[in-house]
């Protein structure tokens, strides 16, 4: 790996992850060619045990307490015995996914704000890496305990270039699956969901979330700048809309007051359960499995992986 070009020098880039699983160009100004996407995800030891993120909110979106006996989860449409790692408050690992693309340049205040709200509403012991992009990704803070953060990373947040999101989440993805701590764990992306720069699909990005341990997506929608065409505006409401869906989590907007949204993200983070279950089925064939998580509560909405991905041989 390489160090960002004019910051510090732990600002460093995500070839390596790049060029392994979203086969994008180099970064740091350096081109290390594409190639194929890999066919399936990577997944840590830990298999055939999968370990889901699950929060449980009410109609208005604020998160709620169930006690063990209340919750029941199915693969495949078989119920599976489950094992409770890691109750609410307990540490988590968070990553940030922030966009630096030149279509938020006016929305750079309101991320400064949230991302320094949601570090602070995280539980004690917590730790919190931060990505940084535009069409290149760079990891600008590395898994760092939250009471030793430091927020000048964010004076990397320069909005400007096109913009490679795809790209950004798939390599964060990976990372968190090797480096995070602990079982709870989140993944906040900061972005207007538009994407003109990744040479990865949707589709793939969907199933890098869909592996087991996985963190949940927050999908928090930024402000667009001036003079865009609303189409992109809708695509990119779009693709943020079910990357929240597709990561088993849920979906934010900025406006109009990006500290209280922060506050209401770090309270859903705050709220996580860890369910780990065996899968029934411990072949390494690649294939996905449905799941489903349900509470003997009413009036409750529950986020979680709508299905996930074995691993490969």
């Amino acid at each position: 790996m390489q160090t960002r070009q004019g910051g510090a020098s732990w600002g460093v880039a995500l070839i390596a992850l790049l060029a392994l699983a979203v086969c994008a160009k180099g970064l740091g100004g350096q081109n290390v060619g594409v190639a194929s996407p890999p066919a399936t995800p990577t997944v840590d030891s830990s298999w055939p045990n999968v370990n889901l993120n699950v929060v449980v909110l009410d109609k208005r979106g604020v998160p709620q307490k169930v006690g063990q006996r209340e919750i029941r989860l199915f693969e495949d449409g078989t119920e599976r015995p489950l094992q409770f790692l890691d109750s609410q408050d307990s540490p988590v690992s968070l990553a940030f996914v922030i966009d630096s693309s030149g279509s938020i340049f006016k929305s750079k205040d309101a991320i400064i704000a949230a991302v320094k709200a949601i570090v602070r509403g995280l539980p004690d012991g917590s730790e919190v890496m931060a990505v940084l992009f535009a069409d290149q990704a760079f990891l600008d803070l590395p898994f760092t305990p939250v009471s030793k953060v430091d927020f000048s990373f964010l004076d990397r947040l320069q909005t400007s270039g096109p913009s490679g999101l795809y790209d950004a989440v798939v390599a964060t993805e990976d990372h968190i699956i090797a480096h995070a701590r602990y079982t709870r764990r989140a993944l906040v992306i900061l972005s207007d969901g538009e994407d003109n720069a990744s040479h990865i699909s949707i589709g793939v990005v969907y199933r890098k979330m869909e592996q087991p341990d996985a963190p949940m997506i927050y999908a928090c929608r930024v402000s667009k700048a001036p003079l865009i065409i609303p189409n992109d505006s809708a695509v990119g409401h779009i693709n943020m809309r079910f990357l929240a869906k597709e990561g088993g989590g849920a979906q934010f907007s900025l406006d109009p007051d990006p500290e209280s949204t922060a506050v209401q993200i770090a309270n859903a983070i705050r709220s996580q359960y860890v369910l780990r279950f065996t899968a029934a089925d411990p072949s390494r064939d690649g294939k996905a499995h449905k799941l489903a998580v349900r509470v003997s509560v009413k009036d409750v909405q529950i986020r979680v992986l709508p299905v996930y991905f074995a691993p490969a041989k």
